[in-house]
């Protein structure tokens, strides 16, 4: 029943969303050169192709049905989108074991752009004997209005890191080979509805309401390849080495449920909406990007907790000439409610004790361990990069190598900051290697070495 009024009030919480992104809609836009002021789209939006069905089972993709008018193109309203192709029906890991089923995703165009999809993904766990789903069914609005809402449950088990650089896979594979634990698991099941709409050129409005449980697992294999037994479930935290864990939200774990909000609105002035085809479109965005979010935990008609965050971010603009980019990011929040404070519910940092990692992010502290700085109290970061084609090498090498600087700096209420100095090469805009520097406080942390490979850049 619980569960049932949750839904039902999802449901109400989703119809405003809708609604906004549908009132000025009477028309369809394809042959129209401006929708809104904010908006840019080409006198004859192109339909987006598929893939073909070669390509949809082998490397994944889009295959759309075919239209009436023109039965060469499979231009039609009705599509399926499967990510990875058949690969995705067997996954195996360490801590699931081999996992079997389907992913996939349905839909339908309708006379107005916008996009009916279900969205499944669907295991069975054969190491935990047990089901794994995510499940959605969404609505997306017509692309100039750049948002959507769906209506989602799921229930899975997962390394709980606030933002891994690192795939799970990977993650599970330095656990089942080396015993390494770097990360809390746990089981979480859910049902809610979120959503983000553009409320005009400069703002972005994203919401969600959920009802979740959740629950501690044990940890990664007992025993692996190089090591005769595997780290036990606390994660290697330099700070909690002496410590009582009692009380840790980290290391004294306690099985909850609760109802979650989140709210977050961006602004970003100049903000241009591009509408690329009938089912996508992209932001250009001049300056910066100023975010406001809040998140907050509710049992009935207790409050666990409530975190607001300010943010500021920008990425790669040109500075001097066109061979020098500059990205920036900074944000500081804190917990004006913290009653009861799971660990999936702190405030956590890009930082990873692997030296490779498979995505590039502005924000990663190379030399900090997950959790280190983890807290529910106040904190405040920083970060920038100088990326470069004239400065060192980069001078006697093409348009293929780069340089970067790039400047972290970190604090929490209850630690000494912390500050790292990071150069390096970045090649063919997918590999970076550099070393950085760090501090704690004013004392000397150590040098780290690191390897990225972005995967997610072609």
């Amino acid at each position: 029943m619980y569960l049932f009024k949750i839904s039902i009030l999802s449901l109400l919480f989703a119809l405003p969303l809708a609604m906004l992104g549908q009132t000025s809609l009477s028309e369809s836009t394809h042959h129209t050169e401006s929708t809104t002021s904010f908006v840019l789209q080409k006198r004859h939006l192109k339909k987006y192709e598929s893939n073909g069905w070669w390509k949809l089972w082998m490397d994944g993709g889009i295959i759309r049905t075919r239209d009436r008018q023109n039965h060469r193109k499979r231009t039609g309203r009705h599509y399926m989108v499967i990510d990875h192709g058949i690969s995705s029906l067997v996954n195996m890991d360490f801590v699931d074991g081999y996992m079997f089923g389907p992913q996939f995703m349905l839909g339908y165009v309708n006379a107005y752009d916008g996009r009916w999809e279900v969205d499944a993904d669907i295991k069975y766990a054969e190491g935990r004997e047990k089901w794994m789903y995510r499940t959605a069914l969404r609505y997306v609005l017509p692309p100039e209005y750049f948002g959507s809402v769906e209506v989602f449950g799921q229930s899975f088990t997962t390394d709980f890191d606030a933002d891994p650089l690192m795939p799970r896979r990977y993650q599970l594979l330095a656990s089942g080979v080396f015993g390494w634990n770097g990360f809390k698991l746990y089981g979480n099941s859910s049902v809610g509805v979120r959503g983000n709409v553009a409320l005009s050129g400069d703002f972005q409005l994203s919401a969600g309401v959920w009802y979740e449980e959740r629950e501690q697992l044990d940890n990664h294999k007992k025993r692996n390849v190089f090591r005769a037994e595997g780290e036990s479930n606390v994660p290697r935290l330099r700070r909690h080495d002496a410590v009582n864990y009692a009380g840790d939200p980290l290391l004294d774990w306690k099985n909850d449920y609760l109802t979650r909000i989140q709210l977050q609105l961006d602004y970003s002035p100049g903000r241009k909406i591009v509408v690329e085809d009938d089912m996508h479109a992209s932001a250009r965005v001049p300056g910066p990007t100023l975010s406001l979010k809040g998140d907050a935990g509710v049992d009935g008609k207790d409050l666990h907790f409530l975190s607001l965050e300010l943010g500021i971010a920008q990425k790669e603009v040109a500075v001097v000439d066109r061979h020098n980019w500059l990205s920036y990011y900074g944000a500081m929040g804190f917990f004006p409610v913290r009653n009861q404070v799971n660990i999936a519910d702190m405030k956590h940092f890009d930082a990873s004790h692997y030296l490779w990692q498979t995505r590039n992010s502005l924000t990663w502290f190379s030399l900090l361990a997950n959790y280190e700085q983890s807290t529910t109290k106040q904190w405040a970061e920083a970060h920038g990069e100088w990326l470069s084609e004239q400065m060192f090498l980069s001078r006697l090498a093409s348009s293929w190598l780069k340089e970067y600087l790039q400047f972290h700096f970190l604090t929490v209420q209850e630690h000494r900051y912390h500050t790292e100095f990071s150069y390096g090469i970045d090649l063919v805009k997918q590999i970076r290697m550099g070393v950085s520097v760090g501090f704690d406080g004013v004392d000397y942390d150590g040098i780290g070495f690191n390897l990225i490979w972005d995967i997610t850049k072609k």
